[in-house]
């Protein structure tokens, strides 16, 4: 099933890649705000720290469309790794639990909670980030 997945995936960017290869500047720039509109919306409606964050901001989901990228408060990983269970749009990844489920070397290779690939940085910076990936996706 993976490689049927990998093959699909594989398939369907070389055609969206194929499809945009003779786009003009202005075709690929109204594609990207496509993308952005469509981003924005999905955070300000799924997570509890973009509806917050972005509302201290006065960006909330009856002006989203016409915000500027350029308007967006910048965000770091300190920010983003405090207020990790109001950012994810995913209410049963927990940062706690991410952590515990990492530092168990028995895990490395294995999904957590067979649904996510978890991702994490080495704490270089002083603080460690988390990322998943839905196993879904063929990773």
């Amino acid at each position: 099933m993976k490689s049927q997945v990998d093959k699909v995936s594989l398939a369907k960017n070389f055609y969206i890649s194929w499809k945009h290869k003779n786009f003009s500047r202005e075709e690929i720039l109204a594609i990207q705000e496509k993308r952005f509109r469509k981003l924005l919306k999905y955070v300000l409606k799924n997570s509890e720290f973009y509806r917050e964050y972005y509302g201290e901001h006065g960006i909330n989901l009856e002006n989203y469309k016409t915000v500027n990228i350029k308007e967006l408060p910048t965000i770091n990983k300190s920010i983003l790794m405090k207020n990790y269970d109001k950012l994810v749009c995913k209410s049963d990844l927990k940062k706690a639990e991410l952590e515990k489920f990492i530092g168990n070397i028995s895990n490395r290779g294995k999904l957590y909670k067979d649904k996510y690939h978890v991702i994490h940085s080495s704490g270089s910076t002083g603080e460690a980030g988390y990322t998943y990936i839905p196993k879904e996706t063929g990773l």
